[in-house]
């Protein structure tokens, strides 16, 4: 009977690797292992989930010293590079908002706004450079290149019907030209 001898060796090894030393022989009585209270592992020791941390906006990171503006530079009429360095000890997650200005260092150039809002995740004392989404508010002056060099200012100054219009989601769903178009019909 293949089954039963099939049965009695799994038994066998199963008492085996249970710590039974004295495995039966076919037709004898089985002696079952003393068994013992299983121990509980120690629980791991988990790492600290890390704390959210609330962002801050870039006028109150600057105001507050949390940040400086290594550079914000010009790359063309809808981008603009800004690189952000942490003075802080912990981690920051800073926010551009929408309606945020960067005026230029030359009065030929365009001023930019911020179309969208971007975030800065930055490490204690650590520097980030992000490409944020701008538009030119000035029609009438030259647009910015990679020389063009910008200092921030608050959105907090920005025109009314201009912030809502940054925040609309209608924005979004323009392509950029016409975006230009509608931000330039509020500034110019």
């Amino acid at each position: 009977m293949p089954f039963k001898s099939s049965i009695f060796v799994i038994l066998c090894v199963a008492l085996i690797l249970g710590g039974c030393t004295n495995a039966p022989t076919p037709g004898t009585a089985l002696t079952l292992p003393t068994l013992q209270p299983a121990t509980q592992p120690a629980p791991a020791t988990q790492a600290a989930a890390p704390t959210p941390v609330a962002p801050v906006e870039l006028g109150k990171a600057l105001d507050q010293g949390l940040v400086t503006v290594v550079q914000a530079a010009g790359i063309d009429l809808f981008r603009l590079n800004l690189a952000l360095k942490s003075q802080s000890d912990a981690p920051l997650v800073v926010e551009v908002l929408p309606g945020s200005i960067f005026a230029p260092g030359d009065a030929t150039v365009q001023t930019m706004v911020v179309r969208f809002k971007t975030t800065f995740v930055l490490n204690p004392r650590g520097t980030t450079e992000e490409i944020v989404p701008v538009a030119c508010a000035e029609m009438h002056k030259a647009g910015p290149d990679s020389g063009d060099r910008f200092t921030f200012h608050s959105p907090d100054q920005v025109d009314p019907n201009l912030k809502k219009l940054l925040n609309s989601h209608r924005l979004a769903e323009m392509e950029l030209i016409p975006q230009q178009y509608a931000i330039w019909t509020i500034t110019d």
